[in-house]
């Protein structure tokens, strides 16, 4: 199935050259800035574009010679995005809406990469989150995420109890559907002294972790909305306010992962 998937990723970003009037066959050369310019890229996607050109080189399909790419004689194997979809659904049943919610993404990738449309309009379509959560679901349930989220969520409780009575002010950051968060406040919720303040740049999120508290009853937490790509003392978060910050699969979404760890 990873070779198959591999595969996939290759024919799909060979086809999103081609959608963009680029030529892709044995030989052929194009300059990188030529790419950009065929899909219009803006500021913030160029290193998406050069990512999806690297893949194609880890693959042995391209070849980079300082601003020159040229397509390797591989090129001509790779398949159609379309066949390859249907062989690897007709093996691996279960992985027929994954499949789809991948097309629909990567169909939108040229209006995206232009600036034309919000990846998120593309990620949440009509706002609704409901097929990104049922991948994420699906993903989490043949991962070892589980047990990761589990080490967090006891080594919390730990450094709580450990903190001698002196309260644990926690600040989570994206914290989205709470995939982390409610595995460490229930580890936490027989713990005195201990705050969590729950964050996102989403306020939906934001409002939709509010209403999971009050369902479970949890009273030591708070929720405000944070974008960490921006200092977050103006945002109501002054320096030196938490003694722990925990993040879970989201810091690397951010255009500056340096800035926004400091």
């Amino acid at each position: 199935l990873t070779r198959s998937l591999d595969d996939l990723a290759a024919a799909h970003v060979c086809a999103l050259l081609r959608r963009a009037g680029l030529t892709v066959a044995p030989g052929a050369v194009v300059e990188r800035e030529a790419v950009h310019a065929a899909f219009s890229t803006v500021a913030a996607y160029r290193p998406l574009v050069d990512a999806l050109l690297g893949l194609l080189a880890d693959d042995g399909i391209l070849a980079a010679d300082a601003g020159l790419l040229r397509f390797e004689p591989a090129v001509a194997a790779v398949g159609d995005p379309a066949e390859l979809t249907a062989e690897i659904v007709r093996a691996h049943p279960d992985q027929a809406e994954d499949l789809a919610y991948l097309d629909h993404c990567v169909s939108h990738y040229p209006q995206v990469l232009s600036g034309a449309l919000a990846g998120t309009e593309v990620l949440l379509p009509d706002g609704s989150d409901e097929r990104q959560r049922a991948l994420i679901d699906r993903r989490l349930a043949f991962s070892d995420i589980p047990l990761y989220r589990g080490l967090i969520a006891r080594t919390v409780a730990r450094l709580s109890a450990e903190a001698g009575g002196r309260p644990l002010r926690i600040l989570e950051i994206g914290a989205g559907r709470g995939y982390l968060t409610w595995n460490v406040v229930e580890e936490l919720r027989d713990l005195p002294d201990v705050e969590y303040t729950f964050t996102d740049l989403g306020r939906s999120f934001v409002l939709d972790g509010q209403r999971e508290a009050r369902e479970r009853g949890l009273t030591n937490m708070r929720f405000g909305v944070l974008d960490i790509t921006r200092d977050p003392a103006p945002q109501g978060f002054p320096a030196a306010s938490f003694d722990l910050v925990l993040a879970f699969n989201v810091l690397h979404a951010t255009p500056d992962l340096r800035q926004a760890v400091r």
